[in-house]
């Protein structure tokens, strides 16, 4: 799940139990910029891999699907 959707679904249940938007804020600058930063670099070192490896291209939308639809 993206910090974005992680974000979403935060802010569904802060509205399910009728918590203020202090609470979502919060959730966003204390776990969630966190997360971002995570992703942008695993997915750059993930690229980098893929060049070293000599693994096959895929493109964006394929690694987003692969790495966070995990439905």
């Amino acid at each position: 799940m993206t910090a974005v959707e992680k974000y979403i679904k935060g802010l569904k249940n802060y509205k399910e139990l009728d918590m203020n938007i202090d609470a979502a804020i919060l959730l966003a600058e204390t776990v969630l910029l966190s997360l971002e930063k995570q992703q942008i670099i695993s997915a750059n070192r993930d690229g980098v891999d893929m060049v070293v490896d000599k693994k096959p291209f895929i493109t964006g939308e394929e690694y987003y699907n692969e790495t966070f639809k995990k439905d």
